[in-house]
């Protein structure tokens, strides 16, 4: 009976070792750089050269665009994508589901600051997607211009 109790404990370690993703900053440092992952970090300065004399609130308030990409489907990716999103401080803004496939758009605000971040997670059972806009008293509307802008 402890042998077999001692093998059961010893086969959930590994499940409780798994150190959990909280935020986009540590999804970023984990993946990437990583062979089937590719990246955009995108600095506030961009949006504004972009904005220019324009007076765009939208481009004018952002601070960072960064997007993640998983080429070739590691399921850990989204695993920690899921786990981020539940254990982070995120709210579900959104969510559309499609047989495999899924996008959802979730919203966090930083605290002591006006900060808010948007995080667009796409999924679709092959490649994922996940992109952070990050900025200065950001809006939905702002976010959604910024989707839709032509």
């Amino acid at each position: 009976m402890k042998r077999v109790l001692l093998i059961c404990l010893l086969s959930v370690i590994p499940y409780f070792a798994r150190a959990q993703v909280t935020s986009f900053g540590e999804l970023y440092e984990k993946y990437g750089g990583r062979d089937g992952f590719s990246t955009v970090d995108m600095a506030g300065e961009v949006f504004q050269a972009i904005a220019g004399n324009d007076s765009s609130v939208v481009m004018s308030n952002i601070d960072r665009l960064v997007i993640l990409i998983n080429e070739e489907h590691d399921a850990g990716f989204d695993d920690d994508v899921e786990d981020m999103l539940s254990c982070g401080g995120y709210s579900t803004v959104s969510m559309i589901r499609d047989g495999g496939q899924s996008v959802g758009l979730y919203m966090k605000r930083c605290e002591g600051t006006d900060d808010v971040e948007f995080v667009i997670a796409m999924f679709d059972g092959s490649d994922s997607l996940v992109m952070s806009i990050r900025g200065d008293g950001l809006s939905i509307d702002q976010v959604n211009s910024l989707v839709n802008m032509r």
